[in-house]
């Protein structure tokens, strides 16, 4: 049996593909997969307590149980980056609200569509248990979707914040007007 057959090759594989999800969601926002870390710290653990001082794996079990510490971290991984940016692309539209994105963004709603599903996905994995690594694989696959949306949305904020300032000033430029013209009466009728 080499190496890559061995007990240790389903480890190797659920380790390298968390630490390569917890990586890419710390690379969008450095605080978000720290239970992540966390899970494959305990896969370590498990893996020192499965390998004799030879390196020579001992205790099966307790590679199975590194291994689902791996599986573990990375769905955490998963959720924490497609919660994160579900939570910032609800909050640019929360701040952006009193103007038409799609003016700017002509793709803001799909953008929205596929926060929402994100949304359902996330309540969809968490109550239907299967695949770990199809959950993470769609999990990560909607997560780098909406990454790209939201960057897409941030660079636009310049024209975005350029709306709103031309309606702030045509509204304040519109009730003037108004002021204006209801004065205009009244001070005619003062005068005369």
């Amino acid at each position: 049996m080499t190496s890559e057959d061995g007990p240790l090759a389903g480890l190797r594989a659920s380790f390298d593909m968390a630490e390569r999800f917890a990586r890419e969601v710390s690379e969008f926002r450095s605080n978000v997969p720290v239970p992540a870390y966390n899970q494959l710290r305990y896969a370590g653990y498990h893996l020192l307590k499965a390998l004799d001082d030879r390196g020579r794996v001992v205790d099966e079990a307790q590679v199975e149980k590194a291994v689902g510490h791996c599986e573990r971290a990375m769905y955490d991984a998963a959720e924490a980056g497609l919660i994160q940016v579900v939570r910032e692309l609800d909050l640019f539209r929360l701040e952006y609200r009193s103007i038409r994105v799609s003016e700017v963004v002509p793709t803001y709603s799909e953008m929205l569509v596929r926060a929402r599903r994100a949304q359902a996905l996330v309540v969809e994995g968490r109550n239907r248990r299967g695949s770990v690594e199809q959950h993470v694989q769609r999990y990560m696959e909607a997560f780098r979707i909406l990454a790209e949306d939201l960057e897409l949305l941030n660079a636009s904020r310049d024209d975005l914040n350029a709306v709103r300032t031309r309606r702030i000033v045509e509204t304040r430029r519109f009730w003037t007007r108004l002021a204006v013209i209801a004065a205009v009466p009244i001070v005619l009728a003062l005068l005369f």
